[in-house]
């Protein structure tokens, strides 16, 4: 409080010194302005309300805006099963913030998965699963949201493995006690899951689920066939291609007594025995191709 006692016989004095030089009317408007003005001093102000004391501190404005964050894409991910993501943890908020989920479900601090909007605070970390899509090359985005703040997580199944081609190795024979090798090239898989299945003409059973076959004497002459079928690394099947061989086998033999006229599997025409009947088809072995059927004569064959 002012020392008004103080100041205000001094003041008075200061007046009395100044008497001269002063008009009777300034000298009256003086005094009562500035007795006026102690008055309002000496109690404490001019009637506009205290002041907050000194240890009193102004309300605390929530934020309810977190800090940005990301969760990271994944591709090529497995088809149909549960997925989550890595774990972040939230911050830049002073208030617990709702939270809520589409297209998945969430976690806070490692608790249940959940897709029930909820609210989650600072500090607290968060983890989101969902389910992968069952076809190939498909995209799903699970988005949360966190009070304004909306923030994706995107996943993508891959392309369906194919198989390219599938070739028999030059140095394959179709022989007894060879091999059959194949050389399988396919896109979006893993070569080394290749799936190979061989099959020997009137046999049920697969023979070889190599990439190579070796024939036994007993499936010389029969149909080989084998199917490859492109798989991924996470073991999705895709599409397959399949090749059949046999060896050049004689379908057909005709004779005439003198002579022998024999049909390859291939269309071509073999001859043996006498020349003058039938025997010797040299002459005209370029014509002998894709041949059907033949028939023997007494001294000659006709095809």
């Amino acid at each position: 409080m002012v020392e008004f006692g103080i100041i205000w016989p001094n003041f008075l004095q200061w007046i009395v010194n100044m008497g001269p030089s002063i008009s009777a009317s300034a000298l009256k408007k003086l005094l009562a302005y500035s007795f006026t003005s102690f008055l309002l001093v000496a109690c404490g102000g001019s009637g506009g309300g205290s002041s907050h004391p000194a240890d009193e501190q102004a309300p605390i404005q929530e934020d309810k805006t977190p800090d940005s964050f990301t969760f990271s894409a994944l591709t090529d991910v497995a088809r149909d099963v549960q997925l989550v993501s890595e774990i972040v943890t939230i911050s830049g908020i002073n208030t617990e913030i709702a939270v809520s989920i589409s297209g998945g479900e969430y976690s806070i601090d490692g608790g249940e998965f959940t897709s029930t909007a909820g609210t989650i605070d600072n500090n607290q970390s968060l983890q989101l699963r969902t389910q992968t899509p069952l076809e190939f090359a498909q995209n799903k985005t699970v988005t949360v949201t966190l009070d304004s703040l909306h923030v994706s997580f995107s996943i993508e199944t891959p392309d369906a493995p194919r198989m390219v081609s599938l070739e028999l190795m030059p140095e394959s024979a179709i022989k007894a006690g060879k091999n059959l090798v194949v050389s399988a090239i396919c896109d979006h898989c893993d070569s080394s899951k290749t799936r190979y299945e061989w099959r020997a003409g009137g046999i049920d059973a697969i023979v070889s689920t190599e990439d190579y076959y070796q024939i036994p004497a007993e499936h010389a002459l029969k149909e080989i066939s084998v199917t490859a079928m492109a798989v991924n690394t996470a073991a999705d099947e895709g599409s397959s291609i399949t090749r059949i061989y046999q060896s050049n086998r004689v379908k057909e033999i005709v004779g005439n007594g003198a002579a022998f006229a024999a049909i390859k599997a291939d269309g071509s025409v073999i001859t043996w025995g006498h020349p003058r009947y039938g025997g010797d088809s040299s002459s005209v072995a370029e014509q002998l191709t894709g041949v059907q059927s033949i028939s023997g004569t007494e001294g000659a064959f006709a095809a």
